[in-house]
């Protein structure tokens, strides 16, 4: 299982030699520190794909999860991430996955319809205006001009890096 959370990009699998244990996985240190804790044991594994890891009870993950799922106080994931690195990562994958969602989508029933959740929850969200994709190509070409865009206008002094 994948974990995108706003200050971590985690991999969650079983720990083969104790199905009651998961090995919680992460490509930087931090992820996984911020995630379990400062306390954890974490083992270095730099020739592996996940270079930082874990093994914790599924129980204790379980109430990691938990506290997690608590503090949710935003309404909108991508804004919630901080972090540079992650929040092109998140867009990225939030660009490719909307490309593949409208391939699916059925055009008779309307966005508004379905995103009705989002309206004014206690004064706290907004509809987001959002850019739809015909093709995950163009989703992701639109991603490619605005990352660039982005670089050139922090290149020139316009954003702060």
């Amino acid at each position: 299982m994948w974990m995108c959370l706003s200050n971590g990009f985690l991999s969650i699998v079983v720990d083969k030699s104790d199905p009651t244990r998961l090995m919680v996985r992460a490509r930087r240190k931090d992820d996984l520190l911020n995630v379990v804790g400062r306390d954890a044991e974490i083992i270095e594994t730099p020739d592996r794909d996940y270079g930082w890891r874990t093994l914790i009870g599924r129980e204790e993950f379980k109430a990691i999860v938990s506290r997690r799922l608590d503090s949710i106080d935003y309404c909108n994931f991508k804004d919630s991430v901080s972090d540079t690195d992650f929040h092109e990562l998140y867009l990225e994958f939030w660009a490719l996955h909307r490309g593949h969602h409208e391939q699916e989508r059925r055009p008779s029933k309307s966005r508004r319809d379905r995103r009705s959740h989002l309206e004014n929850t206690a004064g706290l969200c907004h509809e987001p205006q959002r850019t739809a994709f015909a093709t995950t190509a163009e989703a992701a070409e639109f991603l490619r001009l605005s990352k660039a865009m982005i670089h050139k206008m922090i290149g020139e002094g316009s954003l702060p890096a």
